[in-house]
């Protein structure tokens, strides 16, 4: 039997030409899905097995078929699609999966044998198989997730994996995994998956369609409540299954995938998610969902079943009606042609995977494990049936899918901010925790590292223990920076991986998410700042502080951020961070000097690479050279005493040796080497002809440097008390730390020439770049300029964070295959 025609609410049915006289009228009386039938024709029609009544009516129900003496068979998806081929469709949609096929590894570890699907505005196919069938490749595939081996998939002729066309955003998909954002209500979660969805909407029309998605699915009267994790539930399993399905129903995609729909849900929940879902059928929207037991009622909802088996093999795909009487039939057992209970309709799902998995019996009566019919035999069936069957038909031209509007990058900035802002604030624990680290481990340090004299009276200038504060400050930035962001796209990933199918910008989320955690590490620094300061009594580094502090948090946040869309899992990342933090204080320069490194791997002056590549180097650097030359007492001087100790050093160290270098290069090398530093001073150069004189030179320098700096401290000493000014702002262990005087080796022969390796705080580069320069240099040369060293690091600290930035925006990290890929 096949439909004639549609009138009003009657569907009339007819026998073929060359089919004995046959006759159906179909009536549909309400809006609802139901109908009522009547045989016009011979009388040996039967409804769900049972006979029907020449010229009798009876009521055809959802899941219902209609069959006839000859076997042809009208089934209630048929009269529904029928139905549904009105106006109510905006846009029909044709959605087919040509010859698809799927390898791992090719040519093995095949996860999809070969497939074709052709589907329709309307259709609602299930996706039916046991463990390892290759159910969730194949919705990959289907949904433009995963790339097929072979094959291609198409919706309304354009392809869904091309860069080009509205395919890929025509699409949706609801995980089997919750999506949710814990912290925000049923509303917010609604709302923000609107602003993000419907880019072309006004402000009013996403609200009223909030609103009116809310009501449609029953999630109104609890839209003001919190949703809860999983683990801390705040709504039922069943609303909670709602919501997922309205974050996708807001923007309403032509096709849509569902991953089992109903796992844990109850038998009540579970009908009224699929009843949702073939709601959305007749209102011409294709849904293939993946489903692993149904009921018999939900079963019944399916226009068509596509059964896979072990291995990834096709081998059903009809109506869902139909398939246990074709297994049975297949497989050579009795009562195939029951397709269900004749008394009661009830249909048995589990009696598929039953028939399908049936293992044979030994001469004893015992079932063994070989099963009566392998999967590549269900296969061979399969693909007999689909060559021998029907004539497939003729694709349709029909119009490339409306283009989905994408909200400016500057609205998903927004929007993403301020979801995340909202969940963060919402959540207490997570807002007093990110509030009190920081205090409470700048309390706790300076407190425990404030020195007192034998007199109990505290000295800044006495305070021993400043260095060692300095760098565990450092690495306590490191580490705040680095905790509270290493989990953020592994958190968001579930969401990331739903929101893929709306072609957002993900530069606007990473940029939402640095700026979120930017703003927290600037607060976290500076609260850390002020109560160290105020403890320690630093006096003139508050603000390089607490810009160096915020500058190594930044490098960590991104760093985490990187962290976070590289692992698979929470264990894993918080294995890392400590793998992170470790290195930074063995490298850092100040737990084992660069100079005590084993030698293979360092030099006596200038920082190994292991140590360039450490920000924690970096960031103590500039905070020990901003101290201890930018500070109010020694600022006034500090130039005097770079020429002081650098003529000094060449006066009774240099000279000496360039008495007994041999090599003629080399000590032209130094030669010119002198002479240059002595043209820096202003000293003119031309009359130096012997070590003699040079040495001579270096004297004099001093001798000046000397009588100029003690000119200066007896003109401030006029108007301030130097003893006092130092007391406060000089630190006596900080200036030992970077002098270095405990080394017994004042000069050293390098493949460079001779090298100072004490007082580098007094050394300039005179043409040594940045990354040669030593440890504590007080400026650092790139190119033809000179940069003081506490602005040169935090520039390197911000090239560090901008390098890894870059590379989380290329997604790299989940390209070199160490996370789940987004997209």
């Amino acid at each position: 039997m096949r439909l004639r025609r549609w009138v009003g609410g009657f569907a009339v049915y007819r026998a073929a030409p060359h089919e004995q006289s046959a006759q159906l009228i179909v009536c549909n009386v309400t809006a609802d899905d139901f109908f009522f039938i009547k045989d016009l024709g011979r009388g040996d029609l039967k409804l769900n097995g049972n006979p029907v009544q020449k010229q009798s009516i009876a009521p055809m129900a959802q899941g219902s078929v209609i069959k006839d003496g000859a076997g042809h068979a009208v089934f209630f998806s048929d009269v529904v699609q029928c139905c549904s081929t009105c106006d109510r469709v905006e846009q029909r949609m044709q959605f087919e999966a040509l010859n698809l096929a799927h390898f791992f590894n090719y040519p093995n570890e095949a996860a999809l044998r070969p497939l074709s699907i052709k589907a329709q505005s309307g259709d609602l196919i299930g996706i039916m198989g046991a463990s390892g069938s290759g159910k969730s490749t194949l919705l990959n595939i289907l949904n433009g997730s995963l790339k097929p081996t072979f094959g291609e998939v198409y919706l309304n002729g354009s392809s869904i994996y091309g860069g080009e066309g509205n395919a890929k955003g025509s699409l949706g998909h609801i995980a089997q995994q919750d999506v949710l954002i814990s912290e925000l209500t049923v509303y917010e979660n609604l709302k923000f998956s609107a602003d993000l969805s419907l880019g072309g909407a006004k402000e009013k029309e996403r609200l009223e369609r909030v609103e009116l998605t809310l009501r449609r699915l029953g999630l109104w009267d609890i839209r003001n409540l919190r949703v809860g994790s999983v683990m801390d539930k705040t709504i039922s399993g069943g609303q909670r299954k709602r919501l997922n399905i309205a974050l996708e129903l807001i923007r309403e995609p032509a096709v849509l995938f569902v991953d089992e729909p109903t796992s844990g849900l109850s038998s009540r929940d579970s009908e009224h998610i699929m009843d949702i879902l073939k709601e959305l059928t007749l209102r011409g929207k294709i849904v293939f969902v993946v489903i692993h037991q149904p009921s018999s009622d939900i079963f019944k909802l399916f226009d068509r079943l596509l059964l896979l088996d072990v291995g990834g093999y096709p081998i059903y795909q009809d109506n869902p009606l139909e398939c246990l009487g074709y297994l049975k039939q297949m497989s050579n057992q009795v009562q195939n042609s029951e397709a269900m209970c004749t008394t009661c309709g009830t249909v048995n799902p589990e009696e598929i995977f039953d028939t399908v998995a049936s293992c044979m019996v030994d001469e004893y009566g015992q079932l063994t494990e070989n099963r009566r019919v392998s999967p590549e035999e269900w296969n061979d069936y399969y693909n007999m049936i689909q060559e021998g069957g029907p004539a497939t038909p003729a694709t349709e031209e029909l119009d490339s899918p409306e283009a989905t509007v994408v909200p400016r990058w500057s609205e998903q900035f927004r929007t993403y901010w301020r979801r995340d802002v909202t969940a963060k604030r919402k959540n207490k624990q997570y807002v007093w925790m990110n509030l009190l680290q920081a205090p409470l481990l700048a309390l706790a340090l300076s407190v425990f590292t404030r020195y007192r004299s034998a007199e109990g009276e505290f000295v800044y200038r006495l305070s021993e223990n400043l260095p060692q504060f300095l760098f565990i400050s450092v690495i306590v930035a490191l580490f705040l920076g680095l905790s509270f962001s290493a989990e953020e796209i592994f958190r968001d990933r579930p969401t990331l991986r739903r929101e893929r199918f709306l072609r957002l910008d993900w530069n606007a989320y990473l940029a939402s998410k640095m700026t979120v955690m930017l703003g927290i590490s600037a607060v976290q620094s500076m609260l850390f700042t002020l109560i160290a300061v105020a403890v320690l009594h630093i006096p003139t580094g508050a603000g390089m502080l607490f810009m160096t502090l915020f500058s190594l948090s930044a490098f960590a946040n991104v760093l985490g951020l990187n962290l976070s869309s590289a692992m698979k899992s929470a264990k894993t990342i918080y294995i890392i961070i400590p793998l992170l933090i470790i290195p930074q204080i063995i490298f850092g320069g100040a737990i084992i000097r660069f100079d005590r490194f084993n030698p293979i791997f360092t030099q006596v002056d200038r920082v190994p690479l292991i140590g360039n590549l450490m920000a924690s180097r970096w960031g103590f650097e500039s905070l020990a050279v901003h101290l201890t030359r930018e500070n109010e007492a020694d600022a006034p001087f500090i130039a005097f005493e770079d020429r002081m100790e650098r003529a000094a050093w060449r006066r009774d160290f240099w000279y000496q040796q360039y008495r007994l270098i041999e090599d003629a290069d080399v000590r032209s090398r130094e030669w010119e080497g002198a002479l240059d530093e002595l043209n820096s001073w202003g000293i003119a150069t031309q009359s130096l002809s012997t070590a003699e004189d040079v040495r001579h030179a270096f004297k004099d320098a001093y001798k000046e440097a000397f009588k100029a700096r003690d000119a200066e401290r007896k003109a401030v000493s006029e108007s301030t008390d130097l003893k006092a000014l130092k007391d406060a702002h000089h630190n006596d262990a900080l200036h030992e730390w970077v002098m270095q005087t405990d080394r017994h080796e004042r000069i050293a022969l390098t493949d460079r020439g001779l090298v100072q390796e004490t007082a580098f705080i007094h050394q300039m580069p005179l043409g040594r770049q940045a990354w040669n320069a030593p440890f504590y240099a007080p400026e650092k040369q790139l190119g033809q300029w000179s940069i003081k060293t506490p602005t040169f690091n935090l520039f390197v600290l911000w090239a560090m964070s901008a390098l890894l930035y870059f590379i989380l925006a290329n997604r790299w990290p989940e390209r070199w295959g160490w996370g789940k890929r987004l997209d």
